[in-house]
């Protein structure tokens, strides 16, 4: 659902962004919008806990247990 929002705000910011740094920076930025949150997400401890078993099947850290009172 954010894809959906930003995606028409995005494109509603490109055009004033282009016509004010150019081409190649908007690029760039657009760029680095997508290669750095993608370079951070390894770092998140709950994705690094990720593993394969021998027998193929996938674990990770167990779930928080929420305490309902």
């Amino acid at each position: 659902m954010i894809s959906t929002v930003a995606a028409p705000i995005g494109l509603a910011l490109v055009g004033p962004l282009a016509a004010q740094t150019g081409n190649a920076e908007t690029l760039l930025i657009a760029a680095a919008m997508i290669v750095i949150p993608c370079g951070l997400t390894p770092l998140v401890p709950g994705i690094r806990a990720v593993r394969r078993t021998s027998d193929g099947r996938i674990t990770g850290p167990a779930p928080k247990q929420t305490v309902q009172v």
